[in-house]
């Protein structure tokens, strides 16, 4: 049974709702889980800016790596750290996008399946997926998918890059150690001749 336009009631036995109640269901599922959060009072990562304001530039290795001042490393460590964050924060965002996007997919699909039933299983099944609104939503779930590939090899290589930096650093509390350990003994050793 087909509603009227704007007709939300449920009638005994319609339980289905129309693509665009679907839609409108799944739209702001993302948003409000956001919303949740903020309300509870857990802050998220926002975009790096630069001491002006203006978004911060991304943050590269420099190739004098291991040149730099601690000061330095450590300011390059703050600056990459900002940018994983807000890289996670955006990954989790285009990821609920990905499932809002499957969920609509799927509804579409059963839909068009419903409304096909006299079909067969394989027409129902090419009637859903050549179906306008499914191909719309589709490609909208398959560019989620490669935003979130892509974000997340981009987080995998800032964390390479932010171990680099920790490791360097490391290194460097290292050898002041054992530069300390060593002029120690050598101290003690002129002490006693």
């Amino acid at each position: 049974m087909v509603r009227p336009k704007g007709d939300k009631t449920l009638r005994p036995g319609d339980s289905t709702v129309s693509f665009e109640e679907a839609k409108e269901a799944y739209d702001s599922v993302g948003e409000e889980a956001f919303g949740v959060l903020e309300q509870e009072g857990i802050p998220l990562p926002k975009k790096p800016v630069d001491a002006k304001g203006n978004p911060a530039p991304d943050v590269e290795l420099p190739p004098n790596l291991s040149n730099l001042s601690d000061q330095a490393l450590g300011s390059l460590m703050t600056a990459m750290n900002k940018q994983i964050d807000y890289i996670n924060v955006t990954l989790a965002h285009w990821k609920s996008k990905k499932d809002t996007f499957k969920e609509q997919a799927d509804a579409i699909k059963s839909r068009v399946r419903r409304e096909n039933r006299e079909l067969s299983k394989e027409e129902r099944d090419d009637a859903a997926r050549t179906d306008r609104r499914f191909i719309e939503v589709n490609r909208e779930l398959l560019k989620a998918r490669h935003i979130v590939e892509l974000m997340q090899a981009a987080v995998d290589s800032k964390r390479k890059n932010y171990q680099t930096i920790s490791r360097i650093i490391t290194l460097r509390g290292d050898a002041t150690q054992r530069d300390t350990r060593v002029g120690s003994v050598t101290g003690r050793r002129s002490h006693f001749r």
